[in-house]
């Protein structure tokens, strides 16, 4: 097994049938991701992007939500994202992908799920993300407080919630494609 980043790592010789990034590769510079995947990749082989987009209440639910963030966390405050936004935001991720001379015949599929989460899961689940870990403990346990109270009035011991789960994969070019050798090379 090796740990280190994908920047770091050198294949050497190791060839694999898919490179798969969950949620991350959007955060490495395309000029290293792509060729660096490539180079790991076997003749054929698939790069598999995944994304699932934050969890989000119902709309009402998440207006209401909006108001206490304004009065505690404004840096928080975000508008809802509706499918046609979800799907913008995963094409503006995808792009790099369908732009890369190293890859060919993409294929991609996005679908919504339903979820319920008690309300302890949910607001845990909140304090996972950066904007929320970052926040003054006292401002941070305030704003959680009155959340509880928001979604206990709306709906009881569970929130309905739903998140977009999306992948995008490709094809290594062949070796010997032109433009993916001088890509590599680069």
């Amino acid at each position: 097994m090796v740990t280190t980043s994908l920047e770091e790592w050198e294949p050497h010789q190791e060839r694999f049938d898919a490179v798969v990034a969950a949620s991350s590769f959007h955060w490495i510079p395309p000029e290293i991701a792509y060729p660096k995947a490539a180079q790991a990749l076997r003749q054929n082989g698939w790069l598999i992007l995944l994304w699932n987009k934050e969890l989000q209440p119902p709309v009402l639910t998440h207006e209401a939500l909006r108001t206490i963030y304004r009065r505690h966390a404004p840096e928080l405050d975000r508008p809802y994202e509706d499918a046609a936004t979800v799907a913008g935001i995963l094409a503006v991720l995808g792009q790099p992908l369908l732009e890369s001379p190293l890859y060919q015949g993409a294929h991609e599929n996005r679908c919504v799920v339903e979820s319920r989460l008690t309300i302890d899961d949910y607001l845990t689940l909140l304090t996972t993300y950066s904007p929320f870990l970052a926040l003054d403990p006292a401002v941070r346990e305030t704003l959680l407080a009155e959340l509880r109270q928001a979604l206990e009035r709306l709906h009881g011991e569970s929130v309905p919630l739903t998140y977009t789960s999306g992948y995008l994969m490709a094809q290594r070019r062949k070796a010997g494609d032109a433009i993916a050798d001088l890509h590599l090379q680069q």
